[in-house]
C-alpha cells in the first residue's frame, strides 16, 4: 500500500518500505535556536500562569531568579548559529557562535536530570517555554554540552548491589554454618 498524500501542507512523505509510512512537518522550528524575545518568570507556577493567559504569543518565558538571566539579548546576528555536533537522546554537543551573549533554546522536554557544559564547564539550565529549556551561553565561539542522567539512578545502583552483596553474605553465611538451604522434603526434586 502506498503512503497516502497528507491533506496538511507542512507535512510530506519522508519514508514509505510499503509497510509503514513516515512523515515530516517540514514546517516544526528547529530544536537549538537563539533567542532574544525573552521574559523572566520566577517559578514553574507562574509560567503555566503566563502561557494560559496569553495562549503562548509573545515572548519565550524562561524560569529563573532575580538577576540570573541579565543578559543583554539583542535579536541573533545572521553570524549567529548553532551547528550539531553530535546527537543522542541522552548527549547533545552543539557548536554555538553568537556576537553577543545568548539564550540557546532547547525543544527537548525539561526534566530534573539534565545537565550542561560550555567549554567543559558546568552552566546554569533554565526551564523555559512551558516544555522546554534554555541555557545562556556568552559571546563568541562555544562547545555547548547537554546530558541527562535520570536522577537516582546511580543511588538505585547503589543500592541493588548492596542487597545483592547482603544476600551473597547470608548465602555465604548458611554455607559456611553448616545450615544448607532447605532441602526438597520428599526427596523428589521439583516438577
Amino acid at each position: 500500500h502506498p503512503c497516502r498524500p497528507s491533506a496538511l501542507a507542512s507535512l510530506r512523505v519522508a519514508l514509505d518500505n510499503g509497510d509503514h509510512c513516515v512523515y515530516e512537518n517540514v514546517q516544526a522550528p528547529d530544536r537549538y535556536t537563539l533567542l532574544a524575545d525573552v521574559e523572566r518568570v520566577e517559578s514553574e507556577q507562574q509560567m503555566l500562569e503566563r502561557l494560559r493567559e496569553t495562549r503562548g504569543i509573545g515572548p519565550t518565558l524562561v524560569v529563573a531568579g532575580p538577576g540570573e538571566l541579565d543578559l543583554d539579548l539583542s535579536r541573533p546576528a545572521a553570524a549567529d548559529r548553532i551547528e550539531l555536533d553530535t546527537y543522542r537522546p541522552t548527549e547533545t554537543r552543539l557548536r554555538v557562535s553568537t556576537g553577543t551573549n545568548a539564550l540557546v533554546f532547547v525543544r527537548e522536554a525539561w526534566a530534573p536530570g539534565w545537565e550542561a557544559r560550555i567549554d567543559g564547564k558546568p552552566a546554569r539550565i533554565h526551564q523555559a517555554g512551558g516544555l522546554f529549556y534554555a541555557v545562556p551561553v556568552p559571546a563568541g565561539q562555544h562547545e555547548l554540552e547537554l546530558r541527562y542522567s535520570s536522577p537516582g539512578l546511580m543511588l538505585g545502583a547503589v543500592l541493588s548491589g548492596l542487597g545483592l552483596l547482603f544476600v551473597l553474605a547470608l548465602l555465604a553465611h548458611e554455607h559456611r554454618s553448616g545450615n544448607p538451604a532447605p532441602a526438597d522434603p520428599d526427596g523428589k526434586g521439583r516438577a
